[in-house]
């Protein structure tokens, strides 16, 4: 008993056991909790350690005791604790009594041991009533453990209401609440008595009863949010439609303007237990329900209209169902009325009105009434004219969309009307007309909304080149929608965009407004294409596309749509036209793609023995692929350089070279295909550290006015050692008469030459650092006698008859800036996958030497021929 952590250790060792699942015997269960029971009375333990004691008893209740016997035991302790601490340490007090409660809950005392219940009991009645004595933390504490008993209130609890009744009213501390809270569960459970007809109510308890009520309802003022809703949880259901009631209406009005949440927590908590016994009784008084719908559709309540309205939802979904028509009709033509809109709505309002209607109409299957719906078509036609700045646009059209559901046929047919009126003036808002048009015909019947199409399609043909441009996407999205509609015939559309496509507006175009023109075709096609005038007018706004367009994507989507049309099945085609719907930052090639298509029903591939095509590479366009080393903070630039070459596989391996595919320049007198299209270049390496990736082009033609000097294409090849790799070339196509043929080509090679690349740059200044370090590094390699496999060298090579300007002049993309030291030139090669050669040039006269130093000396070779070339050129 001396030692104070003993507790601490008996209390550890048995929580690892009982977290861990370890069995623990009945007597050592036993003989913890009398040691605990102990500890609270040693003198040596301070207030909080006794505190922590007491509630492990609390939550460990069930597991240490087995029985009402072992309960009883652990009650009498904790009761001679409450007694033997006198007026002072009042939190463990607290806890001791918070402890006795559920003790006294758990075991049934009420019923298994009266009389320590009824004891319990009338110790928290007579430390609640002394109001004037004791601590207000200790009252407050009683009243919450006499809550906690709830549904176990003794009938002797029910004769203390008037004293409970003044104490609450005499209470001046913080204590109130609670007070104020077990009133509140005590009306509760008096009133659920008198219900299931367990008890009388006479003259005496009834006026007790509604003292209390009216108690409670001026505390309102006075209490916290929280309070307030946890009294209306057990207020609510006791009041009847008299006085009280309504006085507790206004006063939770008047209190919803500092605490939105409990105006809220009413309505629900009303409606859901009051609403249906109003509507089916026989005085049914609909006064506070009109007052509630009034005040959820206030126009004052724009901040949270949309929660508000969310509770006649519950009403919809929950109550309306259960309840017989009769009511239903009486309480939906109430809702009616209440939500029939005004000329006061804004757009803000007028969509969850629309909405909540609907659903009353869908969910108690009555029809809307006819001024209802008259209401609804004025408010949209009295903000039609505003739509197209309207944020509210989509609420818009979804409230036109249930008019025409819902609606007569009048109404339809204006809604049509307005439709169209709408879709004719405003190209902006076409997206949420054809979203219109798509819903009627899905949920309606088919055809309602040809009317439409037909009127916006004659505006869309009278617009000027200059009305087009001016809201050209709007105007090719409708253009495209009206296109799908099979019943309308596209000629009138495709003269349209033969003229757009043929003007100057196609300059100004976009990569978007491509994709739109391509996607309009596409849906003429689908929907139509079988017509051969339909597919050749097409092919005609086709062709001006892929020849005229700005950007190289959208040309090649459209020869690839150009070549195909005519040459496979209409059904073919449109199994190929959708994948191609691409995003602006894809780039896709189409590699074979019309081959394919075209060559699916072909029996073989024709050889061709000679070759009228070239392909070479493109040495008037030569490019270098830009590398650039990433900053990584306390690394020296050689650091950097090697770990990024090591370690990024793509870096370091691919080059990209542009070659030219044409027709070959000696053709005159011999017999050649004029247009060829689908063609892919398979590219064949004859070595196996070097491939290349295949490339295609959609179309060529030797003809007049398409291009003579051919097509570049970018081939991009990967190197795994840095040597010369020589190349064979395959090329496969199709001509006019869906021939397929195959051909080889010249071959080439990839020389020292169009290996080098420049070194990768760094950051800002750090350049010639790189260098020097790269340099350092060889030439203490070459120092070094510790690495006889190292593959690194220095040289030195005199070149006659050059000077330093000429060498800048040849070597200026692989020149590296001078620090200051002008007698030297210093160049840097990179070679892919990781070689690097740097080297030093000093002329004077006519002659210069250069320094060389290699990481892989194997390189000396060709930079030998190299340079003797640089020199004599």
């Amino acid at each position: 008993m001396d030692n104070t952590n003993s507790w601490k250790s008996s209390l550890g060792k048995f929580k690892i056991s009982f977290y861990n699942s370890v069995y623990i015997d009945e007597n050592t269960k036993q003989e913890l909790l009398l040691d605990l029971l102990q500890y609270l009375f040693s003198e040596n333990l301070t207030e909080n350690a006794k505190i922590e004691i007491v509630l492990f008893i609390e939550q460990n209740i069930t597991f240490l005791v087995l029985d009402t016997d072992g309960a009883e035991q652990v009650f009498g302790s904790l009761q001679n604790l409450f007694t033997f601490l006198g007026n002072h340490l009042v939190a463990l007090k607290c806890q001791v009594l918070l402890t006795m409660t559920v003790v006294a809950n758990v075991f049934d005392f009420k019923n298994e041991k009266y009389d320590l219940y009824q004891t319990l009991l009338d110790q928290l009645l007579d430390t609640i009533f002394k109001v004037n004595n004791g601590h207000p933390l200790l009252r407050k504490t009683c009243s919450q453990c006499l809550i906690l008993f709830q549904e176990n209130f003794d009938d002797g609890l029910l004769e203390q209401m008037s004293t409970l009744l003044a104490t609450a009213k005499g209470e001046r501390s913080f204590a109130s609440y609670d007070h104020s809270i077990l009133l509140a569960f005590l009306i509760n459970h008096i009133t659920g008595l008198a219900q299931r007809s367990e008890i009388q109510l006479d003259e005496k308890l009834q006026a007790e009863l509604n003292k209390s009520i009216s108690f409670l309802i001026d505390q309102t003022r006075s209490l916290s949010v929280t309070g307030l809703l946890q009294l209306l949880v057990k207020l609510l259901p006791c009041l009847d439609q008299g006085r009280i009631s309504r006085n507790l209406l206004n006063t939770i009005m008047q209190y919803s303007i500092q605490s939105w949440d409990v105006l809220l927590t009413y309505i629900s908590i009303y409606s859901q237990m009051n609403y249906p016994s109003l509507l089916q009784s026989q005085q049914a008084d609909d006064q506070i329900m009109t007052t509630l719908m009034k005040l959820t559709l206030s126009q004052n309540m724009d901040q949270n209209y949309d929660e508000l309205i969310s509770l006649i939802h519950y009403w919809i979904d929950g109550l309306f169902t259960n309840l017989p028509r009769t009511v239903n009709q009486s309480a939906s033509f109430m809702m009616f009325s209440s939500l029939q809109p005004t000329i006061y709505d804004n757009m803000y309002k007028f969509p969850a009105k629309y909405q909540t209607i609907v659903n009353i109409s869908e969910r108690c299957s009555i029809e809307i009434p006819a001024e209802v719906q008259n209401s609804m078509l004025e408010m949209v036609l009295r903000h039609a004219s505003s739509i197209q700045t309207n944020k509210d646009t989509s609420s818009f059209f979804l409230c036109l969309f249930h008019l025409y559901c819902h609606g007569s046929k009048k109404i339809k047919d204006q809604v049509i009307a307005l439709i169209e009126e709408i879709g004719v003036k405003n190209v902006e808002v076409s997206a949420n007309v054809a979203d219109f048009c798509q819903s009627i015909e899905a949920h309606c019947e088919k055809g309602c909304s040809k009317a439409v199409w037909k009127a916006i399609m004659k505006r869309l043909l009278n617009f000027t080149l200059k009305e087009i441009a001016a809201s050209l996407s709007f105007y090719l999205l409708y253009v495209q929608y009206v296109a799908s509609i099979k019943e309308i015939w596209p000629m009138a559309i495709i003269q349209k965009l033969q003229g757009l496509v043929q003007s100057s507006l196609l300059d100004e175009c976009s990569w978007e407004n491509g994709s739109q023109l391509l996607s309009v075709c596409t849906e003429i096609l689908l929907s139509n294409g079988q017509k051969a005038e339909i597919r050749y007018g097409v092919a005609s706004i086709l062709w001006e596309i892929s020849q005229n367009f700005i950007d190289y994507n959208i040309c090649d989507r459209a020869m690839f749509y150009y070549l195909t049309i005519g040459n496979v099945s209409h059904e073919y085609f449109s199994n190929i036209l959708i994948p191609h719907s691409q995003d602006k930052n894809q780039n896709v090639n189409h590699l074979g793609e019309v081959a394919k298509a075209i060559n699916s029903g072909l029996p073989f591939i024709k050889e061709v023995e000679e070759s009228f095509l070239s392909f070479q590479m493109d040495d008037c366009n030569q490019t270098y692929v830009e590398r650039v080393l990433p900053d990584i903070p306390e690394k020296s630039p050689a650091q950097i350089y090697h770990e990024t070459l090591t370690k990024d596989g793509n870096f370091d391996k691919i080059i990209q070279k542009n070659f030219l595919l044409s027709y070959k320049d000696d053709l005159e007198n011999k017999e050649t295909v004029d247009d060829i299209f689908g063609i892919e270049v398979e590219i064949i390496s004859e070595e196996n550290h070097t491939s290349a990736e295949n490339v295609s082009c959609p179309y060529l033609s030797k003809r007049k006015n398409t291009k003579p000097e051919g097509q570049r294409l970018a081939v991009c090849f990967t190197f795994e050692k840095p040597c010369a790799a020589d190349f064979k070339t395959r090329i496969t196509y199709i001509d006019r008469q869906n021939e397929c043929s195959v051909c080889a080509c010249q071959s080439f090679q990839l020389s020292f030459v169009d290996i080098i690349q420049p070194l990768p740059k760094l950051s800002t200044g750090q350049n010639i650092e790189l260098f020097h370090q790269l340099w350092n590094d060889i030439i203490n390699d070459q120092k070094s006698i510790e690495n006889p496999t190292s593959m690194k060298a220095l040289s030195v090579k005199v070149l006659h008859n050059s000077t330093q300007e000429q060498l800048l002049t040849l070597l200026q993309p692989f020149t590296l800036d001078d620090d200051q030291d002008s007698a030297f030139l210093k160049v840097g090669f990179y070679l892919p996958p990781q070689s690097t050669i740097l080297m030093k040039f000093e002329s004077s006269e006519m002659r210069t030497i250069a320094r060389i130093a290699v990481d892989n000396y194997t390189l000396l070779d060709d930079l030998d021929r190299y340079l003797n070339k640089l020199a004599n050129s």
